[in-house]
């Protein structure tokens, strides 16, 4: 008897140069069966998303080497990134326009920090649901 293979984890990409809140991330993110990887800064997030395939970006504002804007901005011009849907976590709350962000590049959802992991779930799943729901368009 044939049994069908598990579907493979969704693949999700985190970059975030805080250690702690990298740990947190992946860790409840695993927990919903994601298979994540960390990215430290901006370039190193760039490089993985040159070499590897991802279901989702959950990507800081601010990083060294990178922005997570400039990352949305290359990956929205990138065919095979462009429709990769990203959340973006940020410290600046009240200095960033999390709508025209939104627009601009194409991200899903704006989490200021310090947002609850309830919130980042449901964000995520969220995301992930609407990228299958649309084949992957933001």
């Amino acid at each position: 008897m044939n049994q069908a293979s598990p579907p493979e984890p969704r693949k999700v990409l985190v970059a975030e140069d805080n250690p702690a809140l990298a740990a947190v991330m992946r860790f409840h993110l695993e927990r919903a069966s994601l298979q994540v990887e960390v990215a430290r800064d901006g370039q190193e997030a760039w490089e993985r998303l040159q070499k590897g395939t991802y279901a989702m970006v959950i990507t800081d504002q601010q990083m060294p080497h990178l922005s997570g804007c400039e990352i949305c901005r290359r990956m929205r011009q990138d065919p095979r990134l462009a429709s990769v849907p990203v959340l973006m976590v940020t410290a600046k709350r009240l200095e960033l326009q999390s709508s025209k962000i939104q627009e601009e590049l194409g991200v899903r959802e704006v989490l200021p920090k310090p947002f609850s992991v309830l919130e980042l779930m449901e964000a995520v799943n969220s995301g992930l649901d609407s990228a299958s729901d649309t084949g992957g368009q933001p």
